[in-house]
């Protein structure tokens, strides 16, 4: 009876893999951020990200308009950062720049469109894996605002992972073998990536994150 069962899950399986391969689409995503990822609440900070993300793309259409979409997305962060103490005798910097892999799941509709145009939306979940390295100076001053030494250390940034809400609305354009999707895309992380230095949150990312980006797949 086993035997018989297995024979019958390898036939549905073996009848079944034509409509997925049909049905299963890979490709590239690429595309920019339109605000920049760093703020910061002490000193002077200035975003010296890369707007730019790029990475693969599964789309698996499903019945009833909907699809299934699996990303793998990589960005490069980096920041500068400056402080002085109330007196101007010490000053602080930091440089920091880091690999953002963002891991999106889409659960997408297609909504009834028009001369071959396919119109959707879609809402999913996306963890986020952060770490670079941090390089950290501290240089002190006399009254007369030389400095007297420099100090430096280097040492490696890695964060808790974090997760993001995904909402986005585009649309899908058949070509000849490829389907060229444009699209806005708004994640909400539930916490920022941050680091601390003492007892201060010097620098940390934005929450809200809106993208442009394209997606181009081939089947």
């Amino acid at each position: 009876m086993r035997f018989c069962y297995s024979r019958i899950s390898l036939l549905l399986l073996a009848a079944l893999s034509p409509a997925i391969a049909q049905s299963l689409s890979v490709g590239l995503k690429a595309g920019v951020s339109l605000r920049e990822e760093f703020s910061g609440s002490f000193g002077v900070v200035r975003d010296e990200s890369k707007r730019y993300t790029v990475g693969p793309m599964v789309d698996l259409r499903l019945p009833l308009h909907f699809a299934l979409e699996f990303d793998a997305l990589y960005r490069r962060e980096g920041y500068t950062l400056q402080n002085f103490d109330s007196n101007f005798f010490h000053s602080y910097g930091g440089r920091e720049r880091s690999n953002s892999w963002e891991f999106p799941i889409v659960a997408k509709y297609r909504l009834p469109g028009a001369a071959r145009v396919e119109p959707y939306v879609g809402i999913g979940y996306a963890p986020r894996i952060v770490y670079g390295s941090q390089v950290d100076t501290y240089i002190q001053n006399d009254l007369s605002g030389n400095v007297m030494s420099v100090s430096s250390t280097t040492r490696n940034s890695n964060y808790d992972a974090t997760h993001g809400l995904v909402i986005e609305g585009g649309f899908n354009l058949p070509v000849p073998h490829f389907h060229v999707s444009p699209e806005i895309r708004y994640t909400r992380w539930h916490t920022p990536f941050l680091d601390v230095v003492g007892l201060y949150n010097l620098y940390f990312s934005q929450r809200n994150q809106v993208e442009v980006l394209f997606g181009l797949t081939w089947h």
